[in-house]
């Protein structure tokens, strides 16, 4: 016979102040090749089709069991934040000490290792999992609960289930801005000098109200089009700020060489910011400048091009360039990982593989 209930209704509303809504789950099947997120499509291994089919549909019969009955992120979820937290809701009161057996909860990336993070109770059949760090752009996660999870009645989850989702690319138009570009060979990273157009930089500026992982993100200019291109997990928190110096970029957090360097033109150039997340690259900013006007004894070519108001969260595109010693407030002619007048941008870089990382590009 049906085993009888004896618990309180799931607490829907502790889900519902996370987000709306909550989306059924099918369960995975644990350790075989067969038709799930984890080893793709595929038979159905070693078990039988009628068992594989109630593995995936949750439906045990009267078997008593633990489920997996919803999530958020959905199962099947699309353009999932990247600082998001997983919440998962169970059939039945989640036993503590369970969550804390290698692999109850797991966060599996595309290649499969396991995302760190933490697991604990949200409310008696819910749970959160906290990633330790911001999750990759446009990147397909995959949610394991295993057969260690417990319930307190002492149920156990018959198969390990799953929840797979993505998340969506966070560099849209507007999202990151370019905020100064230095076409010149002045010493601007206090290094020894190589090439000269080592010491160029171009600062780049996190406008937007949420961090922005750059992973995707091109800067080109004409004689490089892809003179840096960010290929890891790298977030800058809402107006933070990065520069990209040509070849030799100091040893900080908010400061990176250009892969192929920068190669700026002092007599006119184009800067671009592009998203290659997308199946046609996004344009995010651009900015074209003509030859900086010299000024003897006040002005050269070794002086950078900034906005004209260094850019805030809010701030969009098309901005008006100017010589860096017209801005209002300017202290010296560049500044780069620092405003106009000299302040230092605050600078939170994460790595989701090594956790977060504080600091700035030191202002010159």
């Amino acid at each position: 016979m049906p085993r009888e209930q004896h618990r309180a209704p799931a607490p829907w509303s502790v889900l519902l102040a996370v987000a709306v809504g909550l989306s059924a789950l099918g369960a995975g099947c644990d350790g075989s090749n067969g038709d799930d997120p984890v080893y793709g499509p595929g038979t159905t291994g070693n078990l039988s089709e009628e068992v594989y089919q109630e593995v995936r549909t949750g439906d045990f019969g009267e078997f008593p069991a633990m489920r997996l009955v919803g999530s958020v992120p959905g199962d099947g979820a699309t353009n999932v934040p990247v600082g998001t937290d997983v919440v998962l809701e169970f059939s039945d009161a989640v036993d503590p000490a369970s969550l804390q057996f290698d692999g109850a909860i797991q966060l599996l990336d595309p290649q499969g290792a396991s995302f760190p993070g933490s697991t604990r109770l949200l409310g008696p059949t819910s749970v959160i999992f906290e990633p330790l760090g911001v999750l990759g752009g446009a990147t397909t996660y995959v949610v394991r609960v295993s057969t260690a999870l417990r319930s307190l009645d002492g149920l156990g989850v018959p198969r390990a289930q799953f929840v797979t989702f993505s998340t969506g690319s966070t560099l849209t138009q507007g999202s990151l801005v370019i905020n100064e570009i230095f076409a010149g060979s002045s010493d601007t990273n206090g290094l020894p000098t190589g090439a000269p157009t080592d010491e160029q930089f171009v600062e780049i500026v996190n406008t937007s109200a949420s961090p922005q992982n750059l992973r995707g993100l091109r800067l080109s200019t004409n004689a490089r089009p892809n003179a840096h291109q960010f290929d890891e997990d790298l977030v800058l928190p809402p107006g933070g700020a990065l520069t990209v110096f040509g070849r030799a970029a100091p040893d900080a957090p908010g400061a990176v060489s250009a892969d192929q360097g920068l190669f700026l033109n002092s007599l006119g150039d184009t800067v671009t910011l592009r998203s290659t997340l997308t199946g046609t690259p996004t344009q995010l900013d651009q900015v074209t400048f003509p030859q900086l006007p010299r000024v003897p004894g006040l002005r050269d070519v070794n002086e950078s091009l900034t906005r004209s108001l260094d850019a805030q969260i809010g701030d969009t595109t098309g901005a008006t360039f100017i010589p860096h010693f017209d801005a209002p407030g300017a202290l010296g002619a560049f500044s780069p990982g620092a405003r106009i007048n000299g302040q230092v941008f605050d600078t939170f870089r994460v790595d989701v593989t090594e956790g977060p990382q504080l600091g700035a590009a030191t202002p010159r």
